[in-house]
């Protein structure tokens, strides 16, 4: 028997819940599916938020041949076979264009997706991809150019899941509508909000709950006057249902036992899930809570920071990702203020990596926390920019011949190494030009400085020296 979330699937578009900032009645969407001139388009997002779903119902609603095919087990042999086919329906006696969804479509490689494009061209498909990936990544630019639109599909909200939930609960052809379930609005949003916007999570953890439900575990107890014996969460239910009696006679409580045979209960709502379902969007979600990481980190929001790194933890990224981003970190945002975070970061991944999971988020989670708790510089990253810019976009003068090599036989003869003082023939330090001539002379400066932590004194040193040098000339 296919599953509630397969069963319970709307049939049109009114009937579609969710990803409102695209499809709703008089959208652009909306109206070319019903005015039937709908095209080409990729549909992107996490999975369980209705791609699937929208793109069959596109295509009965079209009234078009609907051919699903997968990208995991389906190669350019197959869809060989489906063009052909195709090109019967269209120029023969059907005259129908056919509708291919291609579920996953990131999984094939260059020349699979290539083999879409003849067919999109002369028309003889009307083509709907779907992805988790991002596809400005992962699909071919030729595939992107011949589709209209790409729509991308947000995680359902709550309240989408709980309307969901409610139509598979009152649905008495395909839904559970004929098993006397009674779910009260607080754990209806319960199992709505623990599945984290997937709404296939949250139909097959309702559907396992619902069959795997004892039928007597609400039991009448007039004497009490209620019809719940175990717990305050059977009484809300009850209320919530409109068939809680408080004093009244037993054929109510009858009504209760009779009508709502089983009662989903928080309890049974955590046991069911176990854990919270969560899991990132494969690559492109990692790569959102990287950033949200680095960006708190910069802002030195510990609390945002370790919330985007407990949820790395929990979508599976592995310790060398994370520990790459943490060791950028430390020298792009907190670099001169606090230079030994560096070393303390590389000491917390090294040690990450020696114990691995789940005791090294411990000393991944010492490492965002020490460098969202210190103070901040951008300075050294700043100077590399500018001085990278100056390389591209503009002529640069040659290394001066005095810091040129100069070890090997017959450089002094050319001029290399001559006039080059050794600093610490000096006491530390000596003026003389470093920079190439025209760079030098306009008084180029890369290294500005903050005051920030440590830096102050790195500050206060370079610009003694600076002074030094401006009277010296």
């Amino acid at each position: 028997m296919p599953s509630l979330s397969n069963r319970i699937r709307p049939q049109n578009i009114d009937e579609f819940v969710g990803q409102g900032h695209f499809l709703y009645k008089g959208s652009l969407l909306y109206n070319s599916i019903k005015n039937k001139t709908f095209d080409n388009a990729i549909f992107f997002g996490p999975s369980g938020t209705g791609k699937t779903t929208l793109a069959r119902i596109i295509a009965r609603e079209m009234d078009s041949d609907f051919v699903e095919i997968n990208a995991t087990n389906t190669g350019t042999k197959e869809l060989k076979a489906v063009i052909e086919k195709a090109e019967r329906r269209l120029f023969g006696f059907e005259n129908k264009t056919t509708y291919v969804y291609v579920d996953e479509i990131h999984r094939w490689n260059k020349l699979q997706q290539d083999s879409l494009l003849k067919a999109l061209e002369d028309g003889v498909l009307k083509f709907i991809g779907s992805t988790t990936e991002n596809p400005y990544f992962s699909i071919n630019n030729a595939v992107l150019s011949r589709v209209r639109h790409i729509y991308e599909f947000h995680l359902h909200s709550i309240e989408d899941l709980e309307e969901i939930l409610r139509r598979a609960l009152d649905d008495t052809e395909v839904g559970l509508g004929n098993m006397k379930v009674a779910c009260p609005e607080m754990e209806l949003r319960l199992i709505a909000s623990m599945s984290n916007g997937d709404g296939r999570v949250a139909l097959d953890t309702l559907e396992f709950i619902v069959n795997n439900l004892r039928t007597n575990n609400i039991e009448r107890n007039p004497e009490k006057g209620d019809c719940c014996t175990d717990s305050n969460s059977h009484k809300s239910m009850c209320e919530s249902v409109n068939v809680f009696r408080n004093g009244e006679d037993e054929e109510d409580a009858d009504f209760c036992s009779d009508l709502y045979q089983l009662a989903i209960t928080e309890k049974i709502i955590q046991e069911a899930f176990q854990k919270q379902t969560y899991f990132f969007n494969k690559e492109e979600d990692k790569y959102n809570l990287l950033s949200a990481l680095q960006k708190s980190v910069r802002g030195s929001d510990p609390d945002a920071a370790i919330h985007y790194l407990a949820r790395l933890f929990e979508g599976g990224a592995d310790i060398q990702t994370i520990g790459r981003r943490l060791m950028v970190m430390a020298s792009e945002d907190v670099s001169m203020a606090y230079p030994n975070a560096i070393t303390i970061v590389q000491s917390c991944v090294e040690a990450a990596l020696m114990v691995g999971y789940p005791e090294a988020e411990i000393n991944l989670a010492q490492g965002v926390i020490l460098l969202a708790a210190s103070p901040k510089s951008n300075s050294s990253y700043a100077a590399l920019l500018k001085a990278k810019e100056d390389i591209r976009n503009r002529k640069i003068d040659d290394v001066p011949d005095h810091l040129k090599d100069s070890h090997y036989k017959g450089a002094k003869s050319r001029g290399l190494g001559i006039g080059y003082r050794y600093p610490h023939d000096f006491g530390g330090y000596v003026d003389q030009q470093y920079l190439p001539d025209n760079l030098y002379k306009e008084g180029t400066i890369y290294y500005e400085p903050s005051e920030n932590g440590s830096e102050r004194s790195f500050k206060n040193y370079v610009e003694n020296l600076r002074r030094r040098n401006r009277k010296d000339d």
